[in-house]
């Protein structure tokens, strides 16, 4: 899945407006969109075939025997001949379309940790080829988890390694953010998206004020 933010310059003619925004201005294209537009799950999903699941399998088994560290995964070396163009069009979606795809169909239950994340990787490749950084030590992946084996209290652990809700949020550190679900929740667990530039046309009809806040290149960046 990807969110990507309204682009600069679509928005600099128009962000220091103080009157509501015009119809005949307001930003428009396929990254505008409720989720209304998405009824039936397939419109968003790339589900894969068996054979493709093999694809995968065989492209993972492959990387491994060339005893390379994690970080070299890459479309070079975990070759995807049917699935990658099927890839193809879904990259289109999040560089150029609604911004976001779910891939579907890899049983997670079969991959251990370390191959889970290769074939996470293989996957990715083929929708971008750099890996944004996660944190200040320079991990590009970040575990999503609680453990009933931490001393430290939930209430005073990271908002990702609790049970707690997240409120709707950018993640920093890259243009386009992925997410590979190992083991669905016992309950709740559900991952919502939200088109930025409906919101940024909502507030710009509204609220232009505050887009002028939120805007201003001021904001203090923690990783």
């Amino acid at each position: 899945m990807a969110i990507v933010a309204p682009h600069k310059q679509e928005i600099e003619s128009i962000l220091f407006k103080e009157s509501a925004l015009p119809a005949d201005q307001a930003l428009l294209g396929p990254l505008v969109w409720t989720g209304a537009d998405f009824e039936k799950r397939e419109s968003y999903s790339l589900i894969l075939t068996p054979e493709q699941v093999e694809e995968v399998d065989l492209a993972l088994q492959n990387f491994k025997s060339l005893a390379l560290d994690v970080d070299d995964v890459a479309q070079a070396n975990f070759v995807l001949p049917n699935l990658g163009p099927r890839l193809v069009p879904a990259a289109k979606q999040i560089h150029e379309g609604r911004g976001f795809v779910v891939v579907k169909g890899l049983e997670a239950s079969r991959y251990s940790p370390r191959d889970s994340i290769i074939v996470f990787l293989g996957i990715s490749a083929y929708i971008a080829d750099q890996r944004g950084l996660q944190d200040r030590k320079g991990n590009v992946l970040s575990h999503i988890t609680s453990s009933k084996l931490w001393h430290v209290p939930e209430e005073k652990r990271h908002g990702i390694h609790s049970r707690n809700a997240l409120p709707f949020h950018s993640d920093m550190g890259c243009d386009i953010h992925g997410l590979q679900v190992r083991h669905c929740a016992e309950k709740g667990g559900y991952t919502y998206l939200s088109s930025a530039w409906t919101i940024f046309n909502k507030l710009m009809s509204c609220e232009p004020g505050v887009i002028k806040t939120l805007m201003t290149p001021d904001w203090p960046v923690q990783m």
